[in-house]
């Protein structure tokens, strides 16, 4: 089954958890056309009724965190409406530019979340539903708030931005409850989701520091002038990182083998030493490559850990 949990992750949460002490735990997991896991055995898909048909809909499942998640990102956006409108690349937002109204934007949004997080809970089970509440709660009420108070509110915001791939595991074993939350697959990806972040939003602050700085947002790179501590915060991260990215591999060695983790080392590496090279001109065009080169790591680990997944299951 570890197969529809790492789907689960690896897109975005949804859909519910079995049991390692059940017998649907070692039938073979269908794959179910989109990155989205199927109910396991003896989930909505037996029950009657429109509770039934409700709860087996994937498009329900996959709806849940895609709600909940707009209407954090709108209300977190509806916080910073001042701030946004201070700094060039967010001044054309439709709140900071007025073209929506703050008290409509933090209606629905706040309708959004609730929303998400009642489908999420019918369809997904409440374990799933209490991590994606942890992640928006997060989010909201300590990352937002931080920003503008210390640049370790990038640390604290990085644990919401890993919690979907625990989401998913939560949704993808249902009747582990909570359990599947600390389960080595699940918390393996979200150490991999947590430790890029840091040198991918770090590169993004470099980028665009006085922006920041601007709207009174107090990342490293606007208080580390020198950019000394940034490069190596980044630099930290990105040694860690290639364990991160090698960590799933280990914890589900059953679906994950060596083609996972000859990627995972070869991108690692060679993110490293683009990394290296920052750390040592310390410049806005060798901060642009840590970025991109980001935004290429984590997706292709990603698809290639899906596509290992799917060949080692099925052939």
């Amino acid at each position: 089954m570890q197969i529809r949990a790492l789907g689960a992750g690896l897109s975005r949460p949804t859909s519910r958890p079995p049991n390692p002490a059940s017998p649907s735990w070692s039938r073979s997991p269908r794959w179910s056309g989109s990155a989205w896991p199927s109910p396991s055995a003896g989930s909505p898909a037996t029950e009657s009724g429109a509770v039934g048909t409700w709860r087996s809909s994937s498009s329900a499942r996959s709806s849940a965190p895609r709600l909940s998640a707009s209407g954090a990102n709108a209300l977190n956006q509806w916080a910073e409406r001042d701030r946004d409108g201070l700094m060039p690349r967010t001044a054309k937002r439709p709140l900071p530019s007025g073209t929506l109204l703050p008290s409509r934007v933090f209606a629905v949004a706040s309708a959004l979340v609730v929303l998400g997080l009642g489908v999420l809970w019918l369809t997904s089970g409440l374990a799933a539903m209490c991590v994606s509440a942890a992640c928006v709660g997060v989010y909201l009420f300590l990352y937002t708030p931080l920003k503008t108070q210390t640049w370790t509110a990038t640390l604290v915001g990085a644990i919401p931005g890993a919690l979907p791939p625990l989401i998913g595991w939560c949704a993808g074993y249902r009747e582990f409850g909570f359990g599947a939350a600390v389960a080595p697959g699940g918390v393996a990806l979200f150490m991999l989701m947590f430790v890029w972040q840091l040198p991918h939003f770090l590169a993004i602050a470099w980028m665009y520091r006085e922006d920041y700085a601007r709207g009174g947002h107090a990342v490293l790179p606007v208080v580390d002038k020198s950019g000394v501590k940034t490069s190596i915060v980044i630099a930290v991260f990105t040694v860690l990182l290639i364990p991160a990215t090698i960590s799933p591999v280990i914890a589900m060695p059953r679906v994950l083998g060596p083609l996972s983790l000859f990627t995972a080392a070869v991108s690692g590496l060679l993110f490293a030493g683009l990394v290296a090279r920052l750390l040592k001109t310390r410049t806005r065009e060798h901060a642009r490559a840590v970025f991109f080169a980001s935004i290429i790591h984590l997706p292709l680990l990603l698809v290639v850990m899906v596509l290992d997944a799917f060949v080692r299951t099925f052939f």
